[in-house]
């Protein structure tokens, strides 16, 4: 190997020397629906749940529902704009669609234009537009009165999916204005010097970036220092306005509501919810638990539950003046959005190296240039997935990472997380609900418990969307393309979506066998005790003929305007009456030796009648046939 193409040192900067120049992040917070009215018996439950969602929605006149597909669906613009804005909007493109399988096209888009606003799709989309901005008030930096940091907010969608789950999608963007240069070939004045470009704002710095990523996600405050909330920004401010909407301002109560969160947490263990974030789903209304004292308003609303901590999932795009110069350290930072620090290692260095080598995908990166072609191609792009961040990190001198990375990001990349949110929150919530099965018979002993009309009632119906789930929104793979393959399993493999589901599934199994089992049992120990008595019926009608008893009664009493009953037929009923009371003591008998074999059959067999009567043990059968076979 020559001197020339030896690979170069890698010379590290602190984050305040690493300059940002495009800045995007989508949060991405999955959700459990809870309904205070479950569907009558016989409809679709999934069905009328969502009708009952959609319509509070569309009632509310702040979401609205929107096409999954667009009747006409054209390629990808570049994105434009000084905010960076989003080009051709947040609808499906012709490059998006192509990209995934049929059967995930399906899910996420449905099979043509016409389906779309069906409430029958396993997946609705849901935006609103009064959004435009948010102004992100840094910690510690009300106090001194600086200014906040705005980021023009170009998504801000609800989709809402079967089984209940809705996820909240917000995207902002910051890009560096571009340099305002004089125009070619305008004059200048004798003796004038040439006019300069107008100077820029100073670009923010990565470790300003660190500090972003990580305070925007915040849902409420982990703590409290005192009244102040700690790990969390003074403000957040959504600004609306458009022209069909008077412009207003959505704030956030981080500094000024420790009561309300601690009350709200003291009422039912469930977490807050910044009150800019309740504003922006609203009317749906965050999830206070089993609380009795509910208003009656309270009992009709429609909640979402929580199933991440205070920080909400996401993705961020970066594009930078020289990734390859950022510290391992920093590298961490973002692939787990923890805020910047002083010290160049946030964890141990020997814990940190495999942590960091799990999480990042290096298809197109190296960290030194020598394998760069200027104008070709250069490995200086880095994706990083630690299960609820995934960050994609770029040179701003690469024009393939700057051009064509920022659509995928928001489009192709986006649209892999939010799968792979999906079906973490519905596995999640298939656990909860199988936990909440199990807790609806607390109080009865295990027979009882299994045989709950109820209870085995709603096993089966989750058994049966759970394998709604497992046939259709279950995705192992969701693309053609290698890299889209490669990304997914990487993200699904670090939320740990494989062994939940096979976790949930396995449970599932278990409790269905289980009943399958009790009834098989519950049969087995019927037919014991059935199958004796059925014998001894058969015998005693056999030995006593009711028919002919019938018969001697008409010969007994007799009908003298049809029948005259001759002398010798009067000797004939009486020989026919001591045969029978004959056959009668033979099945009197025979009734006596299937009772006692089935008392000694009780005993030996230690038939538990709780397991064949269950609640009915107190019954007049129940204490009759305990009576017969002398239990207790």
């Amino acid at each position: 190997m020559t001197s020339s193409t030896l690979p170069e040192a890698i010379r590290y900067k602190s984050a305040s020397e690493i300059f940002v120049e495009h800045y995007r992040q989508i949060l991405i917070w999955p959700l459990l629906l809870k309904l205070p009215e479950q569907p009558a018996n016989g409809t679709d439950d999934t069905a009328a749940q969502f009708k009952q969602v959609h319509q509070l929605l569309d009632d509310s006149r702040v979401w609205r529902q929107v096409r999954t597909i667009p009747a006409e669906v054209r390629p990808a613009e570049p994105i434009g704009g000084p905010w960076g804005g989003p080009g051709p909007g947040n609808e499906p493109t012709y490059e998006e669609m192509v990209y995934f399988h049929p059967f995930v096209r399906d899910f996420l888009y449905g099979a043509n234009s016409q389906d779309n606003l069906d409430l029958n799709r396993p997946l609705l989309r849901y935006e609103r537009s009064d959004i435009t901005a948010v102004e992100l008030q840094l910690e510690g930096t009300l106090k001194d009165n600086q200014p906040p940091v705005t980021f023009q907010v170009v998504r801000t969608e609800l989709y809402l999916c079967k089984p209940l789950i809705a996820i909240l999608a917000i995207e902002v963007a910051w890009q560096a204005p571009p340099e305002t240069k004089p125009k070619e070939g305008s004059e200048v004045a004798s003796g004038e010097l040439p006019r300069q470009p107008s100077p820029s704002p100073p670009l923010p710095s990565l470790r300003q970036a660190l500090t972003w990523q990580t305070q925007l996600r915040q849902i409420y405050p982990p703590y409290f220092k005192g009244t102040i909330p700690g790990n969390c920004p003074d403000r957040v401010t959504w600004v609306q306005g458009c022209a069909d909407r008077p412009t207003g301002r959505i704030e956030s109560d981080f500094i000024d509501a420790r009561q309300r969160f601690a009350e709200f947490v003291h009422q039912g263990a469930e977490p807050p919810v910044g009150s800019h974030w309740q504003a922006l789903l609203a009317p749906l209304k965050p999830y206070r638990g089993d609380v009795d004292d509910a208003s009656t308003t309270d009992r009709q609303a429609i909640f979402y539950q929580q199933i991440v901590d205070d920080r909400m999932p996401g993705m961020t795009y970066l594009a930078v003046d020289d990734p390859r110069a950022i510290h391992p350290g920093d590298m961490a930072r973002l692939a787990y959005c923890d805020p910047p620090a002083q010290v160049l290692f946030q964890y141990a260095p020997g814990f940190l190296e495999p942590q960091l080598k799990a999480c990042c995908y290096d298809r197109f990166w190296h960290p030194t240039p020598e394998l760069d072609v200027p104008g070709d191609k250069t490995f200086d792009i880095r994706y990083m997935m630690s299960g609820f961040q995934f960050v994609a990190l770029g040179a701003s001198s690469n024009g393939f990472y700057t051009g064509l990375i920022p659509a995928h990001f928001r489009r192709m990349y986006f649209r892999l997380g939010l799968l792979a949110h999906y079906q973490r929150a519905a596995l999640l919530k298939f656990a909860d609900e199988l936990s909440e099965c199990i807790k609806s018979t607390s109080g009865k002993s295990p027979h009882l418990e299994l045989r709950d009309a109820a209870f085995r009632k709603r096993v089966a119906e989750l058994q049966l969307t759970l394998l709604k789930f497992k046939s259709r929104s279950w995705f192992t793979e969701v693309t053609n393309q290698l890299q889209g393959q490669e990304l997914y399993d990487h993200w699904i493999k670090q939320l740990g979506i494989q062994e939940l589901f096979r976790h949930v599934d396995e449970t599932s199994d278990s409790l269905h066998s289980a009943l399958i089992e009790f009834e098989n049992n519950r049969l087995t120990n019927v037919a014991t005790i059935g199958v004796p008595i059925a014998v001894a019926l058969s015998l005693l009608a056999l030995f006593v003929d009711f028919g002919s008893f019938l018969e001697l009664g008409e010969l007994m009493i007799g009908k003298p305007s049809k029948l005259e009953l001759p002398a010798e037929s009067v000797k004939t009923a009486q020989g026919w009456i001591d045969a029978k009371y004959i056959e009668l003591g033979l099945a009197c008998g025979g009734v006596v030796v299937v009772v006692s074999a089935l008392r000694w059959a009780y005993r030996v067999l230690k038939v538990d009648w709780t397991t064949i009567l269950g609640e009915e043990t107190n019954s007049s059968w129940g204490k009759l046939a305990r009576f017969v076979l002398g239990s207790k």
